[in-house]
């Protein structure tokens, strides 16, 4: 592999955080409140983010990945990302966006997010096939990218390397857990131990008859849920949402929903999304 590294930046984080750390207020009396920002302050905030990325990767080139205005998931689940609809941005938050696209390469594409504008360029074998690829992020969402690099500017030293199989666990994980933040709530009943449990040791639900033996039920019967092993890690997720009483079609959504894309999941001559199936 070539020793040039080109970083792919989630450049959203980036430009919140910038805008963030500058922003200032200032009250005014009789309930009068104002926010105001210096510029300056948010380019050099950001400008040193970038500094500090690209030494700590050791970047010859950047890339900003940015997030459109419009989302496929949300034809796919109305209600994803709708817990975050009213949350104003920074002030400067639209002025540092600019100056980002301004400044450097970056992409955006319609109904993409910055997370999947840099699934896709990390995995796509025709972007920048002599350099080495880093995703830049702080949302845990990127590890299920495979076959890649990632960097967390919060918690690591040095890029760190995500095998395709850590990416696709990572993934059925995040369908079975759901992801608040991100407004989908995966399977009920289902939280992080008992997904690592289950796609760990290659189990999953099945249900079976109980018969009672004794009491005032004596001679009766319900159906209960016992694990098992599984075939794949696909099984494990549709038994943890048949037990909840969803349907595949409904693990298959949230699914969608989790799913960041790679270049497999982009049509790249027809521009859209190629939405995940089980196979």
């Amino acid at each position: 592999m070539s020793t040039n590294r080109v970083g792919l930046l989630d450049t959203d984080i980036l430009c919140f955080q910038a805008a963030s750390a500058a922003q200032k207020s200032i009250n005014w009396g009789n309930d009068w409140w104002t926010f105001h920002a210096d510029f300056n302050v948010v380019r050099e905030i950001f400008e040193e983010k970038v500094r500090y990325i690209k030494k700590a990767c050791q970047l010859d080139k950047v890339i900003m990945c940015l997030t459109d205005k419009d989302n496929f998931r949300k034809t796919i689940y109305p209600q994803y990302k709708g817990n975050r609809k009213d949350i104003p941005k920074p002030c400067s938050y639209p002025a540092i966006v600019e100056y980002a696209i301004n400044n450097y390469t970056s992409f955006k594409r319609p109904s993409l997010e910055a997370d999947d504008v840099m699934g896709i360029l990390a995995t796509w074998s025709k972007f920048h096939s002599n350099y080495k690829k880093i995703i830049v992020s702080e949302d845990k969402d990127m590890q299920t990218i495979g076959d890649s690099y990632l960097f967390n500017p919060a918690k690591d030293l040095e890029p760190r390397f995500i095998s395709k199989s850590e990416a696709d666990r990572f993934f059925m994980k995040q369908v079975l857990t759901g992801d608040i933040a991100d407004g989908y709530p995966g399977c009920p009943n289902v939280g992080d131990s008992l997904a690592e449990e289950l796609l760990s040791d290659r189990l999953k639900f099945e249900p079976y008859e109980h018969t009672f033996k004794s009491g005032p039920r004596k001679g009766t019967s319900e159906i209960r849920w016992q694990k098992v092993p599984s075939s794949s890690m696909w099984e494990t997720v549709v038994s943890c949402y048949e037990k909840n009483g969803l349907s595949e079609d409904i693990a298959i959504q949230q699914a969608c929903c989790a799913r960041i894309l790679r270049a497999c999941d982009y049509d790249f001559k027809l521009k859209r999304v190629i939405l995940w199936k089980s196979s």
